[in-house]
């Protein structure tokens, strides 16, 4: 039997699992299927142009009529399109809406917010409130 240096017996070691092999050699990163561009699902691209949206208040500044529409439906777009979350999407549109024509004003499509948007928010993102709204009137659950 083997000794250490202080004339002890070594402890003995744990077994090691059996060593892995490895994946026959392929280059890092993601599936060709998956890095893609062209193959980038529309929905995935609508909710990140969305996303961008940074909360800077510009478009309510520009807006004739102090409305905070686009910033709003902005962020109903993005969320809506998002996998998480989707029980909360009638009690959320319902929510942002009433804080939307509580404190600000009325929105008359000038399109001056989505002139000066850094973001490049598109107008098409007003539409959302409305969509929003009529969706959680009429499904009886919150999702």
């Amino acid at each position: 039997m083997l000794e250490n240096d202080n004339g002890t017996a070594p402890a003995e070691s744990t077994p090691q699992p059996p060593a892995r092999r490895r994946a026959a050699s392929r280059p890092a990163g993601p599936p060709p299927e998956v890095a893609a561009p062209s193959e980038i699902p529309q929905t995935a691209e609508l909710a990140l142009d969305h996303a961008a949206c940074i909360g800077c208040g510009a478009c309510v500044a520009a807006c004739p009529n102090g409305a905070a529409h686009l910033f709003t439906g902005a962020k109903l777009v993005h969320l809506s399109l998002m996998p998480l979350g989707k029980n909360e999407r009638g009690r959320r549109a319902r929510n942002m809406v009433d804080e939307v024509e509580t404190n600000f004003g009325p929105c008359s499509l000038f399109g001056e917010c989505a002139d000066v948007c850094p973001a490049g928010i598109p107008l098409t993102a007003v539409a959302a409130i409305n969509k929003e709204r009529a969706r959680a009137a009429f499904t009886a659950k919150d999702a």
